[in-house]
């Protein structure tokens, strides 16, 4: 068995940047500093939208929790069961379930201000890997459940049995 090899220590290393790597200067920087790649325009519009993307995500994700709930609790009702309904109720559980994961996250990064220390500590960076994961997997399983909904709709019937479902469905919403 091998022995591991020894990992240097952090003050070994010597850091790099990108424009180092690569030997690249900015065209108004004559003095071939380091990298600017897109000015301090891009800057100042990310600080902007940092604020901004925190408070608009945190609404995005609120109303949509919610409009995902009344969406299942339509969508689940004994004389609403069909297999596109099924279909739509997939589709609003794995968005409610991102939007719910989401808001901890949006919390934490974009709206709560805490030293770097708390902010980035062993447990966020493990909630972080969690989210990254959890986040991924639900947004691809919306998009698979999104891609059968739409391989459907085109197999589903002929116009005059989609009418008549559509018929007797607002005579009963309408109680005649």
């Amino acid at each position: 068995m091998l022995a591991p090899s020894p990992t240097p220590a952090m003050d070994d290393l010597e850091l790099t940047t990108v424009g180092d790597l690569f030997n690249v200067t900015n065209a108004t920087d004559p003095g071939g500093g380091g990298a600017e790649y897109c000015g301090t325009g891009l800057e100042w519009f990310s600080a902007r939208y940092r604020g901004a993307h925190g408070v608009i995500s945190l609404l995005v994700c609120l109303f949509g929790s919610v409009a995902n709930g009344l969406n299942i609790a339509v969508l689940t009702r004994r004389e609403m069961a069909s297999p596109t309904n099924a279909i739509l109720t997939g589709l609003a559980v794995a968005d409610l379930l991102v939007m719910l994961e989401y808001i901890p996250f949006a919390l934490h990064m974009y709206l709560l201000s805490r030293p770097p220390a708390e902010k980035y500590s062993y447990p966020w960076t493990v909630f972080v890997l969690f989210h990254a994961n959890f986040a991924q997997a639900w947004i691809h399983t919306s998009e698979g459940v999104d891609a059968c909904f739409r391989a459907s709709a085109g197999v589903r019937s002929t116009p005059a049995q989609a009418w008549k479902r559509t018929h007797l469905l607002i005579e009963y919403s309408m109680g005649d």
